[in-house]
């Protein structure tokens, strides 16, 4: 089953509560694994105070797709997006806005920038249990 929600965005001293109370919202809704919550949030977040120099108003749209949650962000100006682009490594996270970047990299299953649009993908699917033998198979692989 598909699903979506969209929520308007603007730049005001409220706008990340307002975002984490949309999002609890969805996760309740529509059922979203707590394991999987925090990582959303914390995207999404770093997104919101990364993009809060360069756009004052936009819409964010959510959807449930195949055991994704999407996240996409339109009307975004290219300095907002070109940052996107490069797959950063953890010895350039000196700057602040970089390790924003760098975070929502590592958290999100995959990240596309299509002109003035920004979309996070992330797997809801999974079960917990797989995160714990992924684990333990990488510390066996070594």
């Amino acid at each position: 089953m598909n699903l979506t929600a969209a929520y308007r965005i603007k730049n005001t001293e409220n706008s990340l509560v307002n975002l984490e109370f949309f999002l609890e919202y969805l996760f309740d809704l529509w059922k979203v694994n707590s394991v999987f919550r925090g990582n959303i949030q914390t995207a999404c977040t770093l997104l919101l105070q990364h993009l809060v120099h360069t756009v004052h108003e936009t819409t964010l749209t959510a959807d449930r797709q195949n055991g994704f949650l999407i996240i996409n962000i339109s009307g975004l100006n290219t300095a907002a997006l070109i940052p996107f682009k490069k797959n950063y490594q953890p010895e350039e996270t000196k700057d602040e806005s970089v390790k924003m970047i760098f975070l929502i990299q590592k958290i999100s299953d995959e990240i596309v920038v299509n002109k003035t649009q920004l979309t996070l993908k992330f797997n809801i699917c999974r079960h917990p249990e797989e995160f714990a033998t992924e684990g333990t198979k990488e510390r066996k692989e070594r």
